[in-house]
């Protein structure tokens, strides 16, 4: 199969778990919130999450979700940047406005198993990673300056 192939039909997949077309699964998010999914996606990203699957499943097959997972604590968002790396194999919609969303990704690829390769959202984390940093070090500069010329301190022994 061509990556192109690949890249359609993994798309494909994630526009029909978006529009909850053919979705079997339900993920409790902080105990009240769902999303949902497909397990058979699901299970493939990590022995982990198909072994939870199988026992997460309920025998009765009139229930719309057949299958259910409950990820813990864990932010809404993270879920959804979870889904997104499972489903295309990057992430996104990662931005500085939901970063702690990214924290929480990192944390629910170890709990489940997920192996991510250095592909997998380093682009998207290291541009918004690089700008969050630059802000924070700016504001940190400003005000050690600021410090310094308050204190009559020389601003040199704060340069590294």
């Amino acid at each position: 199969m061509t990556a192109t192939r690949l890249q359609k039909l993994s798309m494909g997949l994630w526009h029909l778990r978006q529009s909850g077309s053919f979705c079997d699964t339900m993920i409790v998010v902080s105990g009240n919130m769902t999303v949902h999914a497909h397990a058979a996606v699901l299970a493939s990203a990590s022995a982990h999450l198909c072994s939870l699957l199988q026992v997460n499943h309920l025998e009765d097959n009139q229930e719309r979700y057949p299958y259910h997972l409950d990820v813990g604590d864990y932010d809404h968002t993270a879920v959804e940047l979870l889904l997104e790396l499972i489903y295309t194999g990057d992430v996104t919609a990662l931005t500085s406005t939901n970063w702690n969303g990214g924290n929480d990704l990192v944390g629910l690829c170890t709990k489940f198993g997920i192996a991510v390769d250095d592909n997998s959202f380093r682009s998207c984390l290291n541009a918004e990673r690089c700008r969050l940093i630059t802000r924070k070090l700016l504001v940190v500069i400003v005000v050690c300056w600021c410090n310094c010329a308050l204190w009559s301190t020389d601003l040199s022994t704060y340069i590294f």
